[in-house]
């Protein structure tokens, strides 16, 4: 789980941001029973007065008392809904405003804001500091349009706030590599029908340069007249997936360098065999032409 959590936990690593990811714990009936903090960076440390080598790790109700634990209620509906939500709570460092989202199924992102010092709209904060692009979708009969977006977006993408609403904000469509268009139309269209997040790696087109592999996470919001609304998340993910795109190709050289070896093996006028012969023991074949092998198979038989 830890490499999973890489990508979100990352951007925060060191950062003076506040953040921690917490996983909800349950009973048989769906009920919170516990919290388990699975990541936290020192400037959430030092909000909630524990060191964040010993908040990761461990669980809330062995840490503070239990009586504590409905205050951080919204963390369930979180972390089980896939919709964000910011609430108080009072931490030995006073009281703070957590933003939180949900990062996977079962566990939730969050921000850690102290009240009464620059105050900020807690929907703002969330979506400077999330690891990557949201965005607001509506899908219709009429396409898919872009409701909102996060500054990110203007990073990701090289193109200015302007120029996305100017070009894209009507057809988001228009903004995707047009060979990754179908297949998350599709993955839209199964999640509308079906009500099941969307979780879809797809390329965006770029200011300057080639397009930019991400990784779009959605999760349906409403639906009415006919039109559904989904708040998306999209992570980038072009160095990964690049590299594993050259590992593919070079696997593949492999293959047919070692197809090519093999026919000129099988192609020599004589007998071939490649043998390892330990200090103790009998030589092993570790291959053998096609000529000699169908003579050792013809004395075996004999």
């Amino acid at each position: 789980m830890a490499k999973h959590l890489e990508k979100f936990t990352k951007p925060f690593q060191g950062s003076r941001i506040p953040f921690l990811l917490a996983e909800v714990v349950t009973n048989g009936s769906g009920d919170m029973v516990d919290l388990i903090c699975r990541f936290a960076n020192d400037a959430a440390g030092t909000l909630l007065g524990v060191p964040a080598a010993e908040l990761k790790g461990s669980r809330f109700t062995r840490m503070h008392d239990f009586r504590q634990l409905p205050a951080l209620a919204p963390l369930h509906t979180v972390a089980f809904s896939g919709s964000a939500a910011s609430f108080s709570y009072e931490a030995a460092g006073g009281v703070l405003t957590v933003t939180c989202y949900q990062v996977m199924y079962g566990m939730a992102g969050c921000l850690l804001e102290p009240q009464g010092e620059s105050p900020r709209d807690p929907a703002a904060l969330m979506a400077d500091n999330l690891p990557g692009a949201v965005a607001v979708l509506e899908l219709s009969r009429e396409g898919l349009r872009c409701l909102s977006f996060s500054g990110q977006l203007c990073t990701l993408t090289g193109w200015s706030r302007q120029e996305l609403l100017d070009r894209f904000s009507r057809d988001f469509s228009a903004l995707v590599d047009r060979e990754d268009w179908p297949a998350l139309l599709q993955a839209l269209l199964d999640a509308q029908r079906e009500g099941h997040p969307v979780d879809h790696d797809l390329r965006l087109l770029r200011r300057e340069g080639g397009p930019l592999w991400v990784n779009l996470r959605a999760e349906r919001m409403r639906t009415a007249g006919g039109a559904t609304v989904f708040y998306a998340m999209l992570l980038d993910i072009d160095l990964s997936r690049r590299t594993l795109e050259r590992l593919e190709e070079n696997q593949a050289q492999l293959a047919a360098a070692q197809g090519r070896l093999d026919a000129l093996r099988d192609t020599l006028p004589a007998a071939f065999a490649l043998l390892r012969i330990p200090k103790d023991g009998q030589p092993e074949a570790l291959c053998l032409s096609q000529r000699l092998a169908s003579c050792w198979a013809i004395r075996r038989q004999s």
